[in-house]
């Protein structure tokens, strides 16, 4: 199986919350800070992290438990999931890139909760 394939089914399940394709080069999008406690699924269980700021592209997080550069995680933000694939590693903290960009509408609910 590919390695975007679990990215191509997340796209596939959730098309309402997605619009055209996340920027995998330099950061264009505005990181808003927030302090939002979301579940993440990885391949060995699903846990808490606390998002640390976000974007339509992205997100930092923070967690307790250990992921690797190109997992794939299924994040929970609210109603809505959406799949990433980590980008940087450091400690306890780790980047995501969207597998699709977030419609600003999502982002912008998640940061008012």
């Amino acid at each position: 199986m590919p390695r975007d394939a679990p990215c191509q089914r997340a796209e596939a399940l959730a098309p309402d919350i997605v619009s055209h394709p996340a920027q995998s080069a330099a950061r264009v999008e505005r990181r808003h800070k927030t302090f939002f406690v979301a579940m993440v699924r990885i391949s060995s269980g699903e846990m808490r992290v606390h998002i640390l700021d976000m974007s339509r592209a992205g997100a930092r997080l923070h967690g307790a438990f250990a992921v690797v550069v190109g997992d794939i995680v299924h994040l929970a933000l609210g109603n809505d999931h959406v799949a990433a694939r980590v980008r940087w590693t450091k400690g306890r903290m780790f980047g995501v890139e969207f597998c699709r960009s977030l419609d600003q509408a999502l982002v912008t609910r998640i940061l008012n909760l």
